[in-house]
């Protein structure tokens, strides 16, 4: 384990990194990855790996080659981000995700300016990991609140279609003049019996 936390890790649980972790930012793209990796001594290397397995491949040896824990953090981007965070978690690496919106307000705050390139989005991603503003993925397996979650969505998907055109129902008798196509007040087109 490379976290010690004296709580349930959350996003403002700040958890301490060990000494020995080396860190690893990952900037998602759909062709390549930024990759800044940060050693306990302060020395950093910046990479650039393909978005293919074979880079995946290439950044894994890398990594297991370390001497050290690894803790890997990702921006979740599209879906763009899904299979290298399966490949690291499947080679034993801990993979952590960072809100989008955390990134763009820390690189507002940090570099004063709303301009992102992948260097700087990584070097983001290593402040949110550092100051403990990331939280664990679940990709090693389904979590227990999705596992109790999707049993109780499918259950529920007669009576949510039910509430659903209900409440438009009375939504269009209460505000008769808006028009649900164009998300303007206007004329409807359409009778509706309230």
């Amino acid at each position: 384990m490379t976290l010690i936390t004296t709580r349930k890790p959350t996003m403002t649980a700040s958890p301490q990194l060990m000494p020995d972790t080396v860190c690893v930012a990952i900037d998602i793209a759909k062709r390549y990855h930024d990759v800044l990796v940060r050693w306990p001594n302060g020395r950093e290397k910046a990479l650039k790996i393909p978005n293919t397995r074979i880079g995946h491949d290439d950044l894994i040896r890398f990594l297991k080659q370390q001497k050290a824990p690894v803790l890997a953090v990702l921006e979740s981007t599209a879906d763009f981000h899904r299979p290298l965070a399966y490949r690291l978690a499947q080679a034993g690496i801990p993979v952590h995700l960072a809100s989008s919106l955390a990134g763009a307000r820390v690189r507002e705050a940090l570099y004063t300016s709303w301009d992102k390139h992948d260097r700087k989005d990584a070097r983001v991603l290593m402040y949110l990991l550092t100051q403990g503003m990331t939280h664990p993925s679940s990709v090693r397996g389904t979590s227990t609140s999705r596992r109790s979650r999707i049993p109780i969505s499918r259950s529920l998907g007669p009576e949510h279609a039910a509430i659903t055109a209900w409440l438009t129902t009375i939504w269009r008798c209460t505000f008769p003049r808006w028009n649900a196509t164009s998300a303007r007040p206007g004329p409807t087109g359409s009778v509706i019996s309230c």
